[in-house]
């Protein structure tokens, strides 16, 4: 087993909510020693301690002393045995406590791991002045005997991960969420909720893949940028125009040097191979008379997180250029311009009482934590003026969220719970309706967030959530298109206990996901469609609502929405049945024979698009 697979974890926590009860105190001060290293590095080192596997640590530091030109300390996990890091985190020295969890899984015999204190960022600076009055050390066993299947398989399927073998990797996290579900221990329940963070934003995670020519007969290849849930089964086409055999043998190197070679006839000067991008090293073919290595394959990620101050994290390199918007770089160009016009004059037509909701991003609500200067003139801006031109109602609520302290935590792109909350009530009020939705019962935990598990480790903050997955607080609906939260998803409610008779229709994207649970709590019956603010004027028309709330994202508003007349017109919505959902769309087709039905005539249609591509 190498270290990288033994399981080790380093977490930074706050000291003021860390939960100690659990714990046994086992080192103090005075069992540690300052121990010079080869490498010129003094460092605090634990003497005395064997580091146990499957057992969770706690380092506290307090009153760390360090020399005046320092304002870092590093703490790592030292093989002893090696005498080499395994990993280091490094935290900004501060008088208060610092906490920090190590977590040990299954470790290897042949490594000796110590956890170790040093001055400085470990590796960049070498120093001669260390000290601390406090530091302390706590331990736990971990209770893994009893899900020890669970955890093994959640890491082989992180190594899935780590590998990008994504089919493989979704397979482990069905399997493990259809075993999980009726257990109740809340650590197995986190580290299934991480993993499926995890999963989710290395799917995500985007790449530049450069193709350097290593043969003057290579043909050049345009770079690519894409995520890496597409670079790693990716079609590539080549040109071999210059083979002038019939057949050609393709040779594949990967990082891990090991090589396979296919044959393929030709029948044309280029061909499509289908390969892993993330893995592949160089590609070389052999047309019979020689052999010629064609191109080195250079692998870039593209970060898509930006570290603010005071630890905030907000997205970097998106497809939105976040960071251009929010410094007037970019602005809505003339063609969309044109669309937001059109699409606030249909707006305006809606034959009930409508809303538009432009979500703020959270460097609009806490530009002290952004490292860009905002621009007196952005996209938001553009659409706003917009909007007051049409005399279109309208709630942008960057004040109200930015008096709210909790309204957005530092690891997420999203508004909370309760600042979802405080937008419903503030646009129910807006609009003269006397209604407010009902307090929902909230739990503080810790998470990464969308942005902290892009993170390796993964960065947590205080979250505020409704515990259970999304929707648990509401009735299931009586009507779903089998788009499972993303976008594409129509959903309808039918509330029976809610506290007034409104009828709301929802057009939004992910920051509605949040809203939703809060507009049931007063709504008689609830239309959510995830469109991105894409209107469907049959749902409108058939549901003849009280209210029409059409949600966006401010960083989305480089590209106009619009009014399709059909749910079948918006191309999201007709995404391929899943097998495993067929029989209950045949089901509903036959139970709700209603040619009235907007959702009927929808899922009949996509029932036939199906059938015709040969989907059965």
């Amino acid at each position: 087993m190498n270290v990288s697979d033994s399981n080790i974890l380093l977490i930074r926590h706050d000291f003021k909510k860390m939960d100690f009860s659990d714990f046994v105190e086992i080192q103090d001060l005075k069992n540690i020693k300052i121990e010079k290293k080869q490498f010129n590095y003094n460092a605090y080192k634990f003497s005395g301690v064997v580091f146990k596997s499957c057992h969770h640590y706690i380092l506290k530091i307090s009153d760390l002393k360090i020399n005046d030109k320092y304002d870092n300390v590093s703490i790592g996990v030292y093989d002893v045995i090696k005498d080499q890091m395994i990993l280091c985190t490094n935290q900004k020295s501060c008088k208060e406590e610092i906490i920090i969890s190590v977590i040990f899984g299954n470790v290897p015999k042949n490594v000796e791991p110590n956890i170790c204190i040093y001055c400085g960022l470990f590796g960049r600076t070498c120093n001669q002045s260390l000290d601390a009055l406090n530091v302390s050390l706590y331990c736990k066993p971990l209770l893994l005997n009893r899900f020890a299947y669970y955890y093994d398989l959640i890491d082989e399927t992180r190594s899935m991960i780590n590998q990008y073998q994504f089919s493989k990797a979704s397979e482990n996290i069905i399997t493990l969420n259809n075993k999980i579900k009726d257990i109740s221990d809340p650590d197995i329940n986190q580290q299934l909720i991480d993993l499926q963070y995890y999963y989710d934003s290395s799917r995500s995670k985007k790449f530049i893949v450069r193709f350097e020519k290593l043969n003057s007969a290579a043909a050049n290849i345009d770079d690519i940028v894409s995520p890496a849930s597409d670079l790693a089964n990716y079609s590539l086409r080549i040109d071999i125009s210059f083979c002038k055999s019939d057949i050609m043998t393709v040779t594949y190197l990967y990082k891990n040097n090991k090589s396979i070679s296919v044959k393929h006839e030709l029948n044309s000067d280029s061909i499509e191979l289908q390969v892993n991008l993330i893995e592949l090293s160089r590609i070389g073919i052999d047309c019979g008379d020689q052999f010629i290595w064609l191109y080195d394959i250079l692998l870039s990620p593209i970060n898509n997180v930006l570290i603010g101050r005071e630890g905030w994290l907000f997205l970097d390199n998106d497809s939105n250029n976040s960071v251009g918007q929010y410094t007037g770089k970019i602005l809505v160009d003339d063609q969309n311009i044109n669309s937001w016009n059109k699409y606030f004059i249909d707006f305006a037509a809606i034959p009930c009482k409508g809303i538009f909701l432009l979500a703020p991003s959270k460097e609009s609500v806490f530009p002290e934590y952004y490292p860009y200067i905002k621009s007196n003139y952005r996209s938001a801006d553009q659409i706003i003026k917009i909007i007051n031109d049409y005399g279109i109602n309208h709630l942008y609520p960057v004040e109200i969220l930015r008096n709210f302290k909790n309204s957005y935590c530092k690891t997420d792109t999203h508004w909370s719970y309760p600042a979802a909350m405080k937008v419903c009530d503030t646009l129910l009020s807006l609009l003269n309706f006397k209604h407010h939705v009902n307090c929902l019962n909230v739990m503080n935990i810790r998470h990464p967030g969308d942005l902290g598990s892009k993170i390796v480790p993964p960065y947590y903050s205080d979250f505020e959530i409704i515990p259970g997955p999304w929707g648990c607080t509401m009735t299931a609906p009586v009507f779903t298109n089998f788009i499972y939260s993303r976008q594409g998803m129509v959903n309808v409610y039918q509330n029976d206990s809610a506290t007034s008779a409104m009828k709301i229709v929802v057009f939004g994207d992910s920051f509605s996901y949040i809203l939703v649970p809060y507009l049931y709590t007063i709504s008689k019956r609830l239309v959510f469609v995830h469109s991105n603010a894409v209107i469907m004027r049959d749902i409108i028309d058939y549901e003849k609502p009280d209210l029409v709330i059409s949600e966006m994202c401010e960083r989305f508003c480089l590209r106009s929405p619009c009014v399709l007349n059909h749910i079948i017109d918006y191309n999201p919505a007709c995404k391929p049945i899943n097998q495993n959902d067929m029989n209950n769309v045949k089901e509903y087709i036959e139970q709700n024979s209603d040619s009235n039905s907007p959702y009927y005539s929808y899922m009949k249609e996509r029932l036939s698009l199906n059938i015709g591509d040969g989907k059965l």
